[in-house]
């Protein structure tokens, strides 16, 4: 068993990509698991054994650099932390110290999730694959453009999924949620998810990670959010900081403190 070659991920998370198929991982090449397909195609819940993720587990523990994993490899070799650093050092170091200790058992850590291409903007610098609104646009400009069809056409995957179950046979090891989209504040399944952990009492332990463009952020969201254990919202907090800092230095031109 090697320290350089083992990731945590493959033993403690789901990751499942915009159209539904199941990943290695968000920063694997091209997902990783090009075989294992979509998991609206799964008739069961036990997503974690699959022939393709259990060879994944087996190369790793054997010491092979597994090329699926090759944009971790190229940051370790330039003395970078990377993906794999992050979570087998930082977010998840008790379990990575298990696996090196020989239990190899795969537990439920992690959620990875991108909810589909919904989304309230159609921002020019963004691809249709995170923006159905965008997708429309281009498709308008270009009846024949079939990729903005096929976008256009998109819808989230969670909908003829079993990830409900998923969660409610096996959320209770839960740490944490990475949710991208489309805009996930305006996906209705992210907050049925939401509703779903904290009625099952799960979400006490669990830290969500958010990826948004912050354009509906409100008190609902505050409210069931408050029942989590942390939220991270990069591009809120950036936000945040700086409406503060603008509130602070118009209350000492007006002479309000």
């Amino acid at each position: 068993m090697s320290l350089k070659t083992i990731c945590v991920l493959p033993f403690n998370t789901l990751s499942i990509g915009s159209t539904g198929d199941q990943r290695l991982c968000c920063n694997a090449i091209d997902g990783g698991l090009p075989n294992t397909g979509k998991v609206s195609q799964r008739t069961t819940t036990d997503w974690f054994d699959t022939p393709e993720l259990n060879s994944v587990r087996s190369r790793m523990l054997a010491g092979e650099k597994i090329p699926e994993c090759s944009r971790c490899w190229s940051l370790e070799d330039i003395g970078s932390n990377s993906y794999r650093n992050i979570n087998n050092d930082f977010r998840f170091k008790d379990r990575f110290a298990k696996i090196l200790a020989g239990d190899t058992s795969t537990v439920l850590e992690k959620l990875e999730l991108d909810l589909g291409n919904k989304c309230n903007l159609a921002c020019r610098m963004c691809h249709p694959g995170s923006s159905k609104l965008l997708a429309e646009e281009l498709l308008a400009i270009n009846p024949n453009d079939s990729s903005a069809r096929w976008y256009a056409g998109m819808d989230t995957w969670i909908k003829d999924s079993k990830l409900f179950d998923v969660i409610r046979e096996q959320g209770s090891t839960l740490k944490s949620i990475y949710l991208i989209g489309g805009e996930p504040l305006v996906i209705q399944e992210q907050e049925e998810l939401l509703d779903l952990l904290i009625e099952l009492g799960y979400a006490k332990n669990i830290e969500l990670e958010y990826n948004s463009n912050i354009t509906t952020l409100g008190s609902k969201w505050y409210d069931k959010w408050n029942q989590f254990k942390s939220v991270f919202h990069k591009q809120a907090k950036e936000v945040l900081n700086s409406l503060t800092a603008i509130e602070e230095t118009l209350h000492q031109t007006i002479g309000l403190s």
